[in-house]
């Protein structure tokens, strides 16, 4: 007679109860009572979880385990570091957290991130009282990252302050929001011209135009 076993989707075969590791074999039947156990076992899935960069957030299991049993249900997560954001899965998916099958003998899946963008831009009130710049670092560029800015007066001005509330025309600082803007406001400097008549009884002085205190020169 001939026999078979047959495993179903997720099994393989591993042997029968005598021995014979044949899944389709023919014997001869010669016992009065005979019983035959085909065994099967579950077949071994591994889903590995990357993150790409490896700065930019981590990875993991919120249920089930990386290694284990062909369909079983696995929740994996992936969580970006501050100053990062999930772009998505190596598989299209683009949810940081869902629940998948393993069914893969050995699966890897790769959450990619991508580093926030922040820019950081500079005003001088009024444009006539001097200029603003950076003096390292740029405008645009990665969150996070440290800038150095400067405010120049002009000739007759002095600088009064950034709109944040810093007094330091030559400062550093870190570039953390999504769209920001920093004002350097400058006044124009005063001086005053005193005129005295010696003796006060030999004559009287005075401005024709202008007066005795005012803006500088250059301003």
């Amino acid at each position: 007679m001939a026999i078979i076993a047959t495993p179903t989707t997720g099994w393989s075969f591993a042997g029968w109860s005598d021995g014979n590791a044949s899944a389709s074999r023919t014997l001869s039947a010669n016992s009065p009572t005979q019983t035959l156990t085909a065994t099967f076992t579950q077949n071994q899935c591994t889903l590995s979880l990357l993150a790409s960069p490896v700065t930019g957030g981590t990875v993991g299991f919120t249920s089930g385990a990386s290694a284990g049993n062909c369909g079983r249900s696995v929740a994996i997560i992936a969580t970006p570091t501050t100053g990062w954001s999930f772009a998505g899965w190596s598989d299209g998916n683009a949810s940081a957290s869902r629940t998948l099958p393993a069914s893969s003998p050995t699966q890897t899946l790769t959450a990619t991130f991508t580093q926030n963008q922040c820019s950081l831009s500079l005003l001088a009130s009024p444009v006539t009282g001097g200029t603003v710049g950076f003096t390292s670092g740029a405008s645009a560029g990665n969150c996070g990252r440290s800038v150095a800015i400067i405010a120049t007066p002009t000739t007759g001005w002095s600088f009064a302050g950034w709109s944040d509330g810093s007094a330091n025309a030559s400062r550093t600082l870190t570039a953390d929001l999504a769209a920001q803007t920093l004002t350097a406001t400058f006044t124009q400097n005063q001086c005053s011209l005193s005129l005295l008549a010696s003796p006060v009884t030999g004559g009287t002085v005075g401005f024709t135009s202008g007066a005795s205190a005012g803006n500088a020169a250059g301003a």
